[in-house]
């Protein structure tokens, strides 16, 4: 069975571990049993377990600030002052970005600035020492470089190759309840594995301490074990539904090479094929 998008505070489970293992709460602190959970979850690697955010980031000399609960990042898209989305990749260059016009008295063509404009007012831009026009309707509603829009993250900030604008981020952000405990599946497996995790934890402390015997703690980490294990298997178990966009993508006769243009939308349609008059699924 999938996992469904229900879920449940992880407080109710690191009450009934305290309470069912006798362990004493006033020598434990409730920042580090909030920990464990999250890392419980990440050593699960179960994506349907995060929460799929979207943040507009202003970007201002190059540089905007990455959201604060950042997991991981699904896809970059820029946008433009009018509204028009358009892809960008991470970048492949060892000086990205290389936004000064200036390095140690050396000079730099800024290929993203105009460098003048024609009779009809057209801005024209240099691309690779090589000067080109380009239509001023152009500029105004897509990226007018020839290169692609690319993009970096590094300590806390995304570093884009364009100097000012705003920037959509397609990310998976950890779920927490109104008190700030994570939301965990509403799934027997990972409810276990959440309750057997944190008992290890508490047992590892414990035992460290000579409070414990060394049976009672190894029993512990191989419970642990097992039911991580399980919920991963719970949690990559796809649904019919994900199974057919699956299958479409691999049962294409076209191939799909520029979906991530396209955000990837249409990724798991169905081709069709027309027969005479008739257009036919297949």
């Amino acid at each position: 069975m999938s996992l469904t998008s229900k879920t449940i505070t992880s407080k109710e489970i690191i009450a009934n571990v305290l309470r069912d293992n006798l362990y004493k709460a006033q020598d434990i602190e409730v920042s580090a049993l909030i920990e464990w959970v999250s890392e419980v979850l990440d050593l699960t690697g179960v994506p349907l377990i995060l929460k799929d955010m979207i943040d507009c980031i202003k970007i201002e000399d190059h540089r905007g600030n990455l959201p604060c609960d950042l997991h991981s990042v699904n896809q970059m898209s820029g946008l433009t002052d009018g509204g028009v989305q358009f892809p960008m990749r991470e970048a492949t260059g060892t000086f990205h970005p290389l936004f000064l016009n200036n390095v140690n008295g050396q000079p730099f063509i800024n290929t993203t600035q105009p460098i003048s404009y024609d009779a009809d007012g057209n801005p024209i831009f240099n691309f690779n020492m090589d000067n080109q026009t380009l239509p001023e309707n152009t500029v105004n509603t897509k990226p007018y470089t020839y290169q692609d829009v690319t993009y970096k993250l590094n300590n806390n900030h995304i570093f884009t190759s364009f100097p000012t604008g705003r920037v959509l981020m397609s990310y998976r952000a950890y779920p927490v309840d109104k008190e700030g405990y994570p939301l965990i599946p509403d799934n027997i497996k990972f409810k276990q594995a959440v309750q057997a995790y944190l008992r290890f934890k508490l047992d590892y402390r414990l035992w460290r301490k000579g409070e414990l015997l060394r049976e009672v703690f190894e029993h512990s980490e191989r419970e642990y074990m097992w039911y991580v294990g399980a919920a991963t298997v719970a949690g990559l178990m796809p649904s019919l539904d994900k199974m057919e966009s699956w299958k479409n993508q691999m049962t294409s006769l076209i191939p799909r090479y520029s979906e991530h243009g396209r955000f990837y939308e249409s990724l798991g349609n169905q081709e069709f094929m027309t027969s005479g008059n008739k257009l036919r699924k297949y």
